[in-house]
C-alpha cells in the first residue's frame, strides 16, 4: 500500500489481518535471510576445509584428531549436504516469499475498499506500519554489507529460478505428469525394499541424539538434513516442515513411541463413552457434562510433557503408535512422489474425508494419482455414515419425505433417522438429487480406520514438536532420557 501516502484507521479484527500477513511476509523473509548467511558460512567452511584439511580439523578438534576420524568425516559431510540443500531450496524459499508478499498486498487493498465504505465509529486503531525494505530486514539482523550484497544477488537469481519453477508446476506444487500411470508405474519399478529396517541416529543441533530405524541409510540422512535446515538457525522452525520431513523419509521414533505410551495409558480410560446421552437433556447440561470429562483429561495429564503446538489431545492418545516407516511404504507401494505424497497427508483433514466435488482442495496431479491408485471414494461409493454429513436440513427432509419416514425441524434427528433405515442403498437415492453423486472421499492409508489415521497425523504432528522442544531443553529430564534413550 505505499501509493497511500493517508492511510485510514483501521476496525482491530481487519488490522489483526494486516499485521498477521506482515509477519508471514517478515518470517519468510527471515528464513531467505538465515539461509543466504549460512550459505555464505559454509561455503566459506568447505573452501577452508578443501583448501587445507588439517588445519581445518586443528581449528574445530585439535591436532590430535585425524583427518580420516569419524567426527571430521562426519562433520565436514554434513556441512556439505546441507549447503547443496540449502542452494536447491532457494527457489522455494523465493516463492514462498513473493507468496506472502502478494497475500498482505491483497490484504491491504482489500481492507482499504472495506474501510474507505464504511461510516467512521470508535475504536479504530492505527494502519499498521508499512514493512522495512527486505534490505533494511537484513541489517537489522546485523548481517553485514557484504552478505547483504551477496545475499541480494542470491535472492534475483533465486527469485528467476522460482518463477521457472513455479511455471512448470500446477497448484499443489507437483510437476504436470506426475500423476499419470506412466509416472506412477515408473516409479513403482524405481523402489526396492530392504529385507531389513537400518538403525541409525539422528542428531539435533545441540548435539543430542536419539535412535530411529528407516528403511535405508539414506533415508536417516535425509531426515538429519530436515534437522539441520530447521535448527540451524537457534530459533523455532517450522513444525510442519519438520512433520513433512518425518513422513517423507520414514524414519520411526523408537524413544517418542515409549513416552507416547506413557502419556496416552491414564487418558485411554476416559475416553471411552459413558453411554447414549438422553436427548432430553438440556445442551447445557451437556456442555457441563463435557467440560467435567476435559477436566479429567487434564488431570491424569498433570506433570506430563505435551509440546505447545499440539492439538486435540484425545485423537493424540488413541489408536496405535503411529510408524512414519509404514507411511512411507505406502507412498512407494502406491507410487507417489514425494510431492504427491506430501500433498495427500498434509490436506487429508478429518472434515474432509469427504466433500463435494467443487470443494476438493487437492491439487490436479496429487488427485490423479490418488484415483489411479485407488484411494479415491466417488459417488455411492462414499459410505452413507460419512457422506450423510454433507447434507443440511432441507435436502434431509426431502429425503425423508421420499423415503415416507418422519421428518424433524433438527439437523442431528434427521441423520440419525436415515442412518437407522435398513437399506443405504434407498437412502443414497433418495439423496441423488441433492448431490449424492458428486460426493468423493478418500481413503485412509494401510487398512487404517480413518480416526486411526488421524491419530497418526497428531502423533506426527507431536514428534515436530517435541524434536524443537528437546532443542530448546523444554522436556523434563525424565521424559527427556526416555525420548533420547
Amino acid at each position: 500500500m505505499k501509493q497511500i501516502v493517508n492511510l485510514p484507521d483501521l476496525p482491530k479484527d481487519i488490522a489483526r489481518k494486516i499485521r498477521t500477513a506482515q509477519e508471514k511476509v517478515l518470517d519468510e523473509r527471515d528464513r531467505v535471510r538465515h539461509a543466504e548467511k549460512r550459505i555464505i558460512e559454509d561455503t566459506a567452511e568447505m573452501e577452508f576445509y578443501d583448501r587445507d584439511p588439517r588445519g581445518w580439523a586443528d581449528k574445530n578438534y585439535g591436532s590430535h584428531m585425524e583427518l580420516n576420524s569419524y567426527p571430521v568425516l562426519t562433520r565436514s559431510s554434513r556441512i556439505r549436504e546441507a549447503l547443496v540443500e540449502r542452494i536447491e531450496r532457494r527457489p522455494v524459499r523465493a516463492l514462498a516469499l513473493r507468496d506472502a508478499e502478494r497475500e498482505l498486498d491483497r490484504i491491504e487493498k482489500e481492507a482499504f475498499v472495506r474501510v474507505s465504505a464504511m461510516r467512521p465509529g470508535n475504536g479504530r486503531v492505527t494502519w499498521p506500519a508499512t514493512l522495512p525494505s527486505f534490505k533494511g530486514y537484513g541489517q537489522v539482523l546485523d548481517t553485514g554489507e557484504e552478505a547483504v550484497a551477496q545475499a541480494d544477488a542470491n535472492m534475483a537469481k533465486a527469485a528467476m529460478a522460482a518463477t521457472a519453477w513455479f511455471a512448470e508446476r500446477n497448484d499443489d506444487g507437483v510437476a504436470p505428469g506426475e500423476g499419470s500411470e506412466e509416472a506412477l508405474a515408473a516409479r513403482r519399478t524405481a523402489w526396492q525394499r530392504s529385507p531389513t529396517m537400518h538403525t541409525g541416529q539422528l542428531i539435533m543441533g545441540d548435539g543430542t541424539a536419539f535412535r530411529v530405524t528407516a528403511w535405508s541409510k539414506e533415508q536417516v540422512s535425509a531426515m538429519q538434513r530436515v534437522i539441520d535446515e530447521d535448527q540451524s538457525r537457534g530459533i523455532v522452525g517450522n513444525i510442519w516442515n519438520l512433520a513433512c520431513g518425518i513422513v517423507l523419509t520414514g524414519c520411526d521414533w523408537i524413544g517418542f513411541q515409549e513416552w507416547r505410551d506413557g502419556v496416552a495409558s491414564p487418558v485411554r480410560p476416559l475416553l471411552v463413552d459413558d453411554g447414549p446421552r438422553d436427548p432430553a437433556k438440556s445442551l447445557s447440561s451437556l456442555k457441563v457434562a463435557e467440560n467435567a470429562r476435559y477436566d479429567r483429561i487434564r488431570a491424569a495429564l498433570l506433570g506430563r510433557y505435551l509440546p505447545e503446538e499440539l492439538a486435540n489431545v484425545e485423537s493424540f492418545v488413541t489408536g496405535s503408535n503411529a510408524m512414519p516407516s509404514r507411511l512411507f511404504r505406502f507412498w512407494k507401494e502406491q507410487w507417489f512422489s514425494e510431492g504427491i505424497a506430501r500433498n495427500w497427508f498434509l490436506k487429508s483433514q478429518p472434515h474432509t474425508w469427504a466433500f463435494r466435488s467443487d470443494n476438493n482442495s487437492f491439487g490436479p496431479e496429487t488427485w490423479k494419482a490418488m484415483r489411479n491408485t485407488g484411494q479415491v471414494l466417488e459417488g455411492t461409493d462414499v459410505p452413507l455414515d460419512r457422506g450423510i454429513a454433507e447434507f443440511k436440513l432441507q435436502p434431509l427432509m426431502s429425503a425423508l419425505a421420499t423415503l415416507g419416514m418422519n421428518s424433524s425441524r433438527i439437523v442431528t434427528e434427521c441423520r440419525a433417522a436415515l442412518l437407522a433405515h435398513p437399506d443405504p442403498g434407498a437412502v443414497k437415492a433418495a439423496l441423488m438429487p441433492h448431490g449424492y453423486l458428486q460426493l468423493q472421499g478418500v481413503k485412509p492409508p494401510l487398512g487404517l480406520a480413518w480416526s486411526e489415521f488421524q491419530s497418526w497425523r497428531m502423533q506426527i504432528r507431536g514428534m515436530a514438536g517435541v524434536l524443537t522442544d528437546l532443542y530448546f531443553d523444554k522436556v523434563p529430564r525424565e521424559e527427556r532420557r526416555i525420548l533420547l534413550q
